[in-house]
């Protein structure tokens, strides 16, 4: 028998003999327990909850004990430099993501260009920074394939969403969502006030006057176009202008497709 095993069984011994509404206290009881055990064993801790009407609070690592928790039971605890933060009800896969610190992603996020991932990245960031955390944005580039790249992803198991332009359709229902607004996005960064006023202020250049001579180009290279004129990396100034767009989106706007997307993750 593994130290795991035995480890559990005594716990499954000690709790079968308390009395109704006790309090149970444990710390990663995952460790050295096999992963289809540790799901077995937080199937048999929620039943004894049920029936018996305790109160069991527990930490842990363990992904399968996490994916037989009721949501709002998960509470992840997020250290930051100012103390601890608490997140509540993330799914499995999120919490997975955090715990990861990000290199395992929950969603997979499909979006049109680099003007798209800015932007997108940039509203998520402004309704929660942790969640992007456990996110991958992808510019997938051809607009057309959206819809059955998603499907064909969906259909072998793997999380994923796609986020169009907002000249384009959605579809909720197959976690395809649309950006904010109703133009292409560079065209609806290159419209805002307060990016005109940021270049104005901060490089003295008048956006009205830059857009006559880019009236024939196609709106894709117009960052290009604006990152020479103004002898920058054309990367930095979309991640700097997306920055200041998104903070003009109207909060229910930016928080109704960060919701949209943290919905799409299922567990």
């Amino acid at each position: 028998m593994g130290c795991g095993e035995g480890r559990v069984q005594y716990i499954i011994r000690v709790m079968e003999t308390l009395p109704e509404k006790s309090l149970v206290l444990l710390e990663e009881p995952e460790t050295s327990l096999h992963p289809s055990a540790q799901a077995e064993f937080a199937r048999f801790l929620l039943e004894n909850c049920i029936e018996k009407r305790h109160q069991i609070i527990l930490t842990t690592h363990s992904e399968f004990i996490l994916q037989m928790l009721p949501p709002e039971s998960r509470v992840f605890l997020h250290r930051t430099v100012t103390g601890i933060d608490l997140i509540p009800g993330l799914t499995a896969s999120q919490a997975k993501s955090l715990m990861a610190g990000g290199h395992v992603k929950a969603l997979d996020v499909l979006v049109e260009d680099k003007c798209a991932k800015h932007i997108l990245n940039e509203l998520i960031r402004r309704i929660d920074h942790n969640f992007l955390k456990s996110i991958a944005i992808h510019p997938f580039g051809d607009e057309n394939l959206v819809g059955k790249t998603v499907a064909k992803l969906q259909e072998i198991g793997i999380p994923i969403a796609a986020v169009r332009d907002a000249d384009k359709k959605g579809n909720s229902s197959q976690n395809i969502f649309k950006l904010p607004g109703a133009q292409a996005p560079e065209k609806e960064v290159f419209a805002n006030t307060d990016v005109r006023k940021h270049l104005l202020s901060t490089y003295g250049i008048r956006l009205k006057d830059f857009m006559v001579t880019v009236q024939k180009i196609n709106h894709h290279e117009w960052f290009s176009r604006l990152a020479n004129e103004l002898s920058l990396d054309e990367s930095s100034l979309m991640c700097e202008l997306a920055r200041i767009y998104a903070r003009a989106i109207p909060e229910p706007e930016a928080f109704s497709l960060t919701n949209q997307l943290k919905a799409a993750i299922k567990k």
